[in-house]
């Protein structure tokens, strides 16, 4: 299909950037009260962490899987069926509540059952793209979806806790109607979103898994900074919590606890198009890990709503540029039959311990106060940030003008070994 120059002229890109900003702001309002609701109902934060682990446990059993099917189907059909669902799951805790029958297991099948959803959603999504807009079109689309990102965390966090003061139902049905308004909106698209072509090896499911982690892991780059940013979601999320937690605890209103996230959600995406023309990869990994320390270091020593988001929009000013980046890079860097499959290695390693943030940082902060249990959690913010100054392979990237054509389209003979095994990819 031709496309037009501007990517705000293309119509296609359009509709999914509005979708999506629609159903990303309703997950972001049901996630946010998930644990106060949670909080609520049982009285315990230790309890309360375990809405996030049931998310972080999708994570852990389908991340790596649904990017591989991903690969295999239809983006389209994959993108309704996940968007179809966060609807009717949400739906079911407004009917439930209305009932009088919320419970702590149904918000953790949820939250499982929401997550879940979204590890099909994203990789789709992310394939998409290219097909969706031109290859020009590509590196301003990913820093608009980061955009899209803080806007949907901008007006969700609040949303929901103001929804929350009304009725405890009423955030959730708030994220089900925009999750029924996304799916709407996908029906639109006249892309077509197929599958990609397939070789002619036989499907099957632990080969494509190790063959997208392979693809990944192979180079240097994405490998240092995936690993780190599983320190570094871990401390961010486990901090994000206990603060939420620990204000809840004191009588801050939910809504302005949502302000917090609000106020960290103003300041960044912005800046990615510029950082991406004007800095290497490296520079802007660095920063990003670093100001996401120093700006944590403060935040236990003050209860002030303001001040905490203040200090978390620094970090959030720069994170979207540091996702941008690494998403571009993957983009740029993959074959379309890996697509799927990458994108989930990367939302798998750099995820992968978050699960254990909110059930520890329940534990500490039940147990150790709330100073021990952030203090924690920033320690883990210094120490990636140091791992990555330190790191020749983060600091060789050259810039985003350079990359040029990164890697070959690999065969289907030279993808694998007679014994079945991945032959790591040549990556630069």
């Amino acid at each position: 299909m031709t496309r037009p120059e501007s990517i705000f002229r293309n119509r296609d890109y359009l509709i999914l950037l509005t979708g999506q900003t629609i159903s990303g702001t309703g997950a972001s309002m049901g996630m946010f009260v998930f644990p106060l609701v949670a909080l609520q109902i049982t009285g315990s934060t230790v309890q309360a962490g375990l809405v996030g682990t049931a998310a972080g446990l999708a994570m852990w059993l389908l991340g790596l899987p649904a990017g591989a099917l991903v690969d295999r189907w239809p983006r389209r059909t994959v993108m309704l069926a996940a968007e179809g669902t966060g609807a009717v799951l949400f739906g079911s805790l407004v009917l439930a509540s209305a009932l009088g029958y919320l419970t702590l297991a149904h918000l953790l099948v949820v939250a499982f059952g929401v997550t879940a959803a979204s590890l099909f959603f994203g990789p789709a999504e992310n394939a998409a793209l290219p097909l969706v807009v031109t290859a020009v079109q590509l590196p301003t689309a990913i820093a608009a979806n980061q955009a899209r990102g803080a806007a949907t965390r901008l007006v969700g966090s609040p949303a929901g806790g103001a929804l929350l003061a009304v009725g405890r139902a009423v955030p959730f049905l708030a994220a089900s109607i925009a999750y029924g308004l996304s799916w709407i909106s996908l029906l639109f698209i006249r892309t077509p979103l197929p599958a990609p072509p397939r070789t002619g090896a036989t499907p099957h499911l632990v080969r494509e898994i190790r063959e997208g982690l392979a693809f990944v892991w192979s180079n240097a780059f994405l490998r240092v900074v995936l690993v780190n940013a599983a320190i570094i979601n871990l401390g961010v999320s486990g901090l994000f919590l206990v603060v939420n937690l620990h204000l809840y605890q004191i009588g801050v209103a939910p809504a302005a606890i949502g302000a917090i996230d609000a106020i960290a959600g103003i300041a960044g995406s912005t800046l990615t198009g510029w950082a991406m023309k004007h800095f290497r990869p490296g520079v802007i990994a660095i920063v990003v890990f670093w100001g996401w320390a120093v700006a944590c270091i403060p935040i236990p020593l003050t209860d002030n709503v303001v001040a905490i988001g203040g200090l978390m929009a620094i970090g959030m000013a720069i994170n979207p540029v540091g996702n941008a980046v690494l998403m571009a890079y993957r983009t740029a860097l993959t074959p379309d039959r890996l697509q799927g499959r990458s994108m989930s290695a990367i939302m798998f390693v750099a995820q992968a311990a978050a699960p254990v943030a909110p059930i520890v940082g329940g534990w500490l902060l039940a147990h150790q106060g709330h100073y021990v249990a952030m203090y924690a959690f920033v320690a883990l913010l210094v120490v990636a940030a140091i791992v990555i100054t330190s790191s020749r392979a983060v600091r060789a990237v050259p810039m985003a003008s350079e990359w040029g054509s990164l890697a070959p389209e690999p065969t289907a003979e030279s993808a694998h070994d007679k014994d079945g095994d991945m032959t790591p990819t040549d990556a630069p």
